[in-house]
């Protein structure tokens, strides 16, 4: 029960940050070792390189919704879509984008372990998602994440 209390805290800490509008929308050392772990889990699971790969900044994407790109719209609508659904406890997607090849990724990490990867790509002018994949990754209590 403890470990449970510790996760709703971590995830709403992270899910506020994420939601929270400010001037200030650097991530901070915690919210890096986050993702890098979660990103971790992915490279193993689904065998991906992120080398090409930027990290889209969602928090800071969402404080300057004004001035967004419609490729930055189309990230921060799939992002939005995506929690919509999530259950109380999973984590919120991570962004990464190749620029020059036009792909990306967007991971969401469930509670129980499971990995759900959504590749991206330009078609034309507009990004599309294709088809999420499922595979199983460590749960978060393995990743150090409910200590």
């Amino acid at each position: 029960m403890k470990k449970i209390g510790f996760l709703l805290m971590i995830i709403m800490l992270f899910s506020s940050t994420l939601y929270s509008v400010n001037a200030q929308s650097k991530l901070t050392e915690k919210e890096k070792r986050f993702i890098q772990i979660i990103t971790n889990d992915f490279k193993e699971s689904h065998n991906i390189n992120f080398n090409e790969y930027d990290f889209f900044d969602i928090k800071e994407a969402l404080s300057s919704d004004d001035n967004l790109t419609s490729k930055e719209k189309f990230l921060t609508n799939v992002y939005l879509n995506i929690v919509k659904k999530q259950d109380v406890f999973d984590i919120s997607p991570i962004i990464y984008i190749n620029k020059a090849n036009n792909k990306g990724y967007v991971l969401e990490k469930k509670l129980n372990g499971m990995n759900h990867l959504y590749p991206l790509y330009k078609s034309d002018q507009n990004w599309k998602m294709s088809k999420r994949v499922n595979k199983k990754g460590t749960n978060l209590e393995d990743l150090g994440l409910l200590n």
